[in-house]
């Protein structure tokens, strides 16, 4: 009798204690859980702050192509790229530039290699795609942002943080750039600013601001 009862006691006490054991292990789960959902979180807000970082001032003389984006892509992509990103075209159209174009420099490895050193073979022809309120031009290799409204597409200066919208005021864009000097156009409600592209060229970025917000933008080329 007393063998029956000591191993029944036995039983008790290893059933307590496993019922002890998961209990540990599930409030160990648990604040595992608790911790990994804090980490999570924060991690969230750190990449909420990254991409809300605070503009800084512009104070340079010029603005490399390369360091300026629309729309997030870089101003000079591959065919391959503009494809995939913009493959719904508006219109597009084909025409010849009789003052040369931006590819002569731009991608001119390609461009003798295809037409010859003096690209005496090629056409002049440069397409252009019209897409979502914005022109790129193309010579079937690479193509170059060119012009585009603000309503729907946004400009950036991935070094300065930089987004200029719509909703960009000519106050807040001269807070951003001290150096740039404001000019009036032959319309009483819309001015324009200008940053070079290069030290020793004319070629710029244009801005231009319709009732003292960013209307549209573009790269302008000096060809003739």
């Amino acid at each position: 009798m007393k063998s029956k009862i000591f191993g029944g006691l036995l039983i008790f006490l290893a059933l307590w204690s496993c019922q002890k054991k998961e209990k540990e292990d599930l409030k160990s789960l648990q604040d595992k859980d608790s911790l990994q959902t804090i980490i999570k979180q924060d991690s969230l807000q750190t990449e909420k702050l990254s991409e809300n970082e605070v503009p800084k001032v512009f104070t340079d003389d010029f603005l490399k192509i390369e360091n300026a984006q629309v729309n997030g892509n870089d101003i000079v992509l591959s065919q391959e790229q503009f494809q995939k990103l913009y493959s719904k075209h508006d219109s597009i159209k084909s025409e010849a530039w009789d003052c040369g174009s931006p590819f002569e420099w731009l991608d001119k490895k390609w461009m003798e290699k295809t037409y010859g050193k003096d690209l005496l073979n090629f056409d002049g022809k440069i397409t252009t795609f019209y897409t979502g309120n914005a022109e790129f031009i193309s010579n079937n290799h690479k193509v170059i942002f060119s012009s585009a409204k603000s309503g729907n597409n946004r400009f950036e200066i991935r070094s300065h943080h930089i987004i200029l919208t719509n909703n960009t005021t000519v106050t807040e864009f001269q807070k951003l750039f001290p150096k740039l000097k404001i000019e009036d156009t032959d319309q009483k409600n819309i001015q324009s600013f200008s940053i070079p592209v290069g030290k020793e060229t004319e070629d710029s970025f244009m801005f231009y601001f319709k009732d003292g917000k960013l209307d549209n933008f573009n790269l302008w080329w000096l060809l003739c």
